[in-house]
C-alpha cells in the first residue's frame, strides 16, 4: 500500500479478502481507480465487477 494509506478502507478490504471475495491485487487495483473517480471503495470495487452488493454489504456489516 502507499503512503496514502486509509485504515478504513484497507480494513474493509482486508475482510474481503479474507472472507475471498476479493485479492489484495484486487483491491490495491481499486484503490488506485478510486483515486480517479472519488468514489467509495465499495462502489468502485462493485463497479470494477470485483464484488456483489451482498459482499459489500456482508463484509461492511463485520467492519
Amino acid at each position: 500500500m502507499s503512503a496514502d494509506f486509509n485504515p478504513q478502507f484497507s480494513k474493509l478490504g482486508e475482510i474481503l479478502v479474507h472472507n475471498g471475495k476479493a485479492t489484495e491485487g484486487g483491491i490495491n487495483e481499486a484503490l488506485v481507480q478510486q483515486k480517479t473517480t472519488n468514489d467509495k471503495i465499495g462502489v468502485t470495487l462493485i463497479e470494477m465487477g470485483m464484488i456483489e452488493e451482498d459482499d459489500f454489504s456482508t463484509a461492511y456489516s463485520q467492519q
